[in-house]
C-alpha cells in the first residue's frame, strides 16, 4: 500500500513539472527572464533520460539564442539545441509532443539557419496523431497552442 501512494506521488509530482515546464516554454521567447527561467526549471530535473525533456531542454537553448549577444555563443547554442532536440526525436519519433516543439521552433526560426526542414512534416505527424494522445492534458496543450499560433 505504501509503494502505490509512493507512486501515486511521484506520478503528480511529474505531471505538475510537466505542466509547470510547458507553460515556461510558452512564454520562453518573450523575455529573457522566461526563457532563464525555463531553463532553470529545467536544470533542476534529475530524469535526463525523459525524451521529452530532452526535447524541451534542447528548445531552450534554441530559444536561448535570441537573447544572446555573443555570434560564437549563440552558434553553440544553436548547435546544442538542435542536437538535443533532434536526439529526442530520433530516439521517439512517434511522441507526439516532441514533433509539436520542434515544429513551433523551427517555425520561428530564420531560413538562414537551414532549421527549417521538417516543418511541414512535423504539424501533418501532430495533426494526424494528436487523437492518439491517451493523456487529455496533453491534448488540450497542444491544441491550444497551435490555436494561438494561427491566429
Amino acid at each position: 500500500m505504501i509503494i502505490l501512494i509512493s507512486l501515486i506521488t511521484i506520478f503528480s509530482y511529474q505531471e505538475k513539472e510537466i505542466d509547470n515546464i510547458r507553460s515556461s516554454y510558452l512564454l520562453a521567447s518573450s523575455s529573457e527572464a522566461n526563457c532563464n527561467r525555463l531553463g532553470e526549471i529545467l536544470n533542476k530535473r534529475n530524469n535526463k533520460s525523459s525524451p521529452l525533456i530532452i526535447g524541451y531542454k534542447g528548445c531552450y537553448y534554441l530559444i536561448k539564442c535570441k537573447f544572446i549577444k555573443n555570434p560564437i555563443n549563440k552558434v553553440a547554442y544553436f548547435k546544442k539545441g538542435r542536437r538535443l532536440l533532434e536526439y529526442a526525436i530520433k530516439k521517439h519519433p512517434t511522441l507526439v509532443e516532441l514533433r509539436f516543439i520542434r515544429y513551433t521552433v523551427q517555425i520561428h526560426m530564420p531560413k538562414y539557419l537551414m532549421y527549417h526542414n521538417s516543418i511541414e512534416k512535423d504539424i501533418s505527424f501532430v495533426e494526424n496523431n494528436i487523437e492518439s494522445i491517451k493523456d487529455q492534458e496533453t491534448q488540450d496543450f497542444i491544441t491550444s497552442s497551435l490555436n494561438k499560433i494561427s491566429k
